[in-house]
């Protein structure tokens, strides 16, 4: 406690290093928390975008790794009343549908320490939509059929 109401100057070298790496780690991990809440606004609105253009969903998963091929988390968000129908609802139920979503995601995100120092590697954030493969998909969107994923996926269900 004497070390927060001691003018730095007063500090002993040993005591400023450890105030100084401190510093620097909290700096660090809040610039990674923005940049990964940067990546989920990006993320959510193309999920709003795909749910504009497609007109059935049945689920989603969110992939947060340095590739699709060795994800280091995946979410499996999945619409248990069937599909959702977007095309019926086109506003008001997008935007709640992409707001569940992207605060289940953001809360797990954070609770498992997603973007955290222990892992230093490149980490990108990827949408992948669970859709009919007979539909005309966006541009931005690539088809990846019959993905599969080998790690261990938590699921999410909204109903």
């Amino acid at each position: 406690m004497s070390e927060m109401t001691a003018p730095l100057a007063e500090l002993k070298p040993s005591d400023q290093r450890k105030y100084n790496t401190r510093k620097r780690e909290v700096r660090c991990r809040i610039k990674k928390q923005e940049k990964l809440m940067k990546g989920i606004s990006t993320v959510l609105s193309a999920f709003q975008q795909a749910l504009d253009k497609v007109s059935t969903i049945e689920g989603v998963a969110l992939i947060l790794g340095g590739s699709l091929v060795r994800p280091l988390f995946v979410y499996d968000i999945t619409v248990t009343h069937g599909r959702f129908d977007s095309g019926s609802v086109k506003g008001h139920g997008t935007t709640k549908l992409a707001q569940s979503v992207s605060r289940k995601a953001v809360r797990a995100l954070i609770s498992c320490g997603a973007g955290s120092l222990s892992y230093t590697g490149p980490t990108k954030l990827f949408l992948l939509v669970r859709c009919p493969c007979t539909l005309n998909l966006p541009l931005d969107f690539a088809p990846k059929r019959e993905f599969r994923y080998s790690k261990k996926v938590l699921y999410f269900y909204d109903g």
